[in-house]
């Protein structure tokens, strides 16, 4: 899987370690993003290559708690917008 600047914020799994749950986008460097997994017993971010790596993108990519906590350690990563039905 290829992560760009524009994926900065999604929602990713590792399919190696599913009782992790699902990962967060936090930050990108040169050569690396990092990923703060929701269930990780460590909860500093994993770093992982841009390129190469064992991650793949999750079905679901809305996880608000997810969000906050990468928002606190970067603040570029801007939350969804929430969209009222109309009725």
């Amino acid at each position: 899987m290829l992560i760009e600047t524009k994926d900065l914020g999604k929602i990713v799994e590792l399919p190696l370690k599913p009782d992790w749950g699902p990962g967060i986008i936090s930050k990108l460097e040169t050569r690396f993003a990092l990923i703060i997994f929701r269930d990780a017993e460590e909860k500093e971010p994993k770093k992982y290559f841009l390129s190469e790596n064992p991650l793949k993108w999750a079905a679901n990519q809305d996880y608000p708690d997810l969000v906050k906590r990468a928002r606190i350690k970067n603040r570029k990563i801007k939350p969804k917008a929430v969209v009222q039905p109309t009725v």
